[in-house]
């Protein structure tokens, strides 16, 4: 897809920097979360309607990969509002499908309003690294509850920090887990020991973090997304689908895993 490129402004720096400050605080507190992904959502409106040139931009970058699916999924959301038996149960769905479409069209079409691909490429690494280091502040909280050092909960299970649900810390790390493998496996970022001996840093801390946390639908979703990252990583497909009757296979067994990471 073409897009539309300008050169890179004030008001694009000052929205990149919004997305850095919601990716740190996605780890750290849900309100701060909506806050800032409510402001950077005004901001760019308010530079949409004052700039015509960076109006063109913004529109020229909406056709994402990913645009249609998730709106075709937040409209199951709406009309499943109909058939729910409690209201506010479906709300709460539509609420969470939103929240998702919300942040995939914000970070997508931002990062790619910018013309140099490389500098995209960077920038879309290092907000999953500052998000990665949201999530390691809060484990060594994590560790410090479980020590005895933070709270009145020592040895206590499961480890909830800040009094973060035990549940989503759980799954803050396993989804963090599968960001800093996939730095290690596949991107540079092995080139850079530093960086590469701080992911496997964080690895270690997360691992622990979600066992203490007793969740087991992340711990199966770490065993399953585990596998494909193993599969994707080796390319021995023959490993998993030795023959062409097992091929048929691939696609369902793939929906299971993803629907069962957390």
């Amino acid at each position: 897809m073409k897009t539309m490129h300008m050169p890179k402004m004030d008001n694009q720096n000052i929205l990149i920097s919004l997305l850095f400050i919601f990716s740190a605080s996605l780890a750290l507190s849900k309100s701060a979360v909506n806050v800032v992904m409510t402001l950077t959502y005004v901001v760019a409106l308010f530079y949409i309607i004052r700039s015509r040139d960076y109006r063109k931009t913004i529109t020229s970058n909406m056709g994402q990969p990913l645009v249609l699916p998730l709106i075709l999924y937040l409209a199951v959301a709406i009309v499943g509002i109909v058939y729910t038996e409690t209201i506010n149960d479906g709300l709460g769905i539509l609420n969470k499908t939103a929240g998702l479409f919300l942040v995939y069209f914000m970070t997508s079409v931002l990062i790619n309003t910018d013309h140099d691909e490389k500098e995209r490429a960077q920038t879309a690494d290092n907000l999953v690294l500052v998000f990665i280091a949201g999530i390691f502040i809060l484990d060594v909280i994590g560790l410090l509850t479980y020590l005895g050092f933070v709270a009145d909960r020592k040895f206590s299970l499961p480890v909830y920090p800040m009094h973060v649900h035990h549940i989503w810390f759980a799954n803050l790390n396993a989804v963090g887990i599968y960001a800093a493998a996939s730095f290690l496996l596949f991107p540079d970022i092995p080139q850079d020991r530093r960086k590469r001996s701080l992911l496997i840093i964080f690895i270690l801390f997360a691992i622990a973090s979600v066992l203490l946390s007793i969740s087991r639908t992340s711990w199966f979703g770490m065993i399953a997304t585990g596998i494909v990252l193993a599969y994707l990583y080796t390319g021995k497909k023959r490993i998993f689908f030795p023959n062409r009757s097992h091929r048929g296979l691939q696609l369902p067994l793939g929906i299971l895993f993803y629907s069962l990471c957390p």
